[in-house]
């Protein structure tokens, strides 16, 4: 049975379908993210059905490298979001790690010292990045 499609308005005309499925961890997370604008009308693939990013624009170093448990990969594995920053722009928050209480059952057991890692990039109306993914929010911008 195929997957339901569930949309998110991005404002100005614009909005992102995606599935959500399991990410193997316990949890969802978002996959098959498209940009649309209008009513219908498709402007590009985000990530596919796995959550792999289709163009990675890679990240900047930061501390949060020293965070990371384990090894970077590009993909959405755990929560995602998509909104708009400015007339033109977008922001893609990616979490790359959850915190070490994700791991644990409701008793505790299972949890570690991860700490949570959330990584930004900015993305334009045709769905291209705009630079790395890095710990700086980019702001609310009028224009």
């Amino acid at each position: 049975m195929a997957k339901k499609f569930y949309r998110s308005d991005l404002e100005k005309g614009y909005y992102i379908e995606y599935r959500e499925v399991s990410n193997g961890y316990g949890g969802m997370h978002r996959v098959n993210m498209m940009l649309y604008k209008d009513d219908g009308v498709f402007v590009k693939e985000i990530t596919d059905t796995e959550g792999s990013f289709m163009d990675f624009p890679g990240t900047e170093e930061g501390e949060w490298q020293d965070k990371l448990v384990g090894e970077l990969i590009s993909q959405v594995r755990f929560r995602s979001y998509i909104k708009r920053i400015s007339d033109n722009t977008f922001l893609f928050a990616w979490q790359v790690q959850p915190d070490g209480r994700y791991w644990s059952d409701e008793q505790g057991f299972g949890m570690e010292d991860d700490e949570e890692i959330w990584l930004y990039a900015p993305m334009n109306q045709r769905g291209d990045f705009e630079g790395p993914f890095s710990e700086k929010v980019f702001e609310q911008r009028e224009g």
